[in-house]
């Protein structure tokens, strides 16, 4: 639980939700319905700073943005 509370929330809220959405599909409608929900992520400002703070070896600082 702390390493997951430990990544960024936006993202983990896409994958819980993306789980939980595709249990039924198949693999290809299920990477489909992933990719539609979780993509827009990599475009938020968490995402960003969760590479930065990588690259600069240090905590993030999510702000759900």
């Amino acid at each position: 639980a702390e390493r997951i509370n430990a990544c960024g929330p936006l993202a983990v809220e896409a994958v819980k939700a993306s789980v939980y959405e595709t249990a039924e599909m198949t693999e290809t409608e299920g990477l489909a319905a992933e990719l539609k929900r979780g993509w827009p992520v990599f475009d938020t400002a968490d995402a960003k700073e969760g590479a930065r703070a990588f690259a600069e070896k240090r905590t993030p600082e999510y702000r759900r943005e």
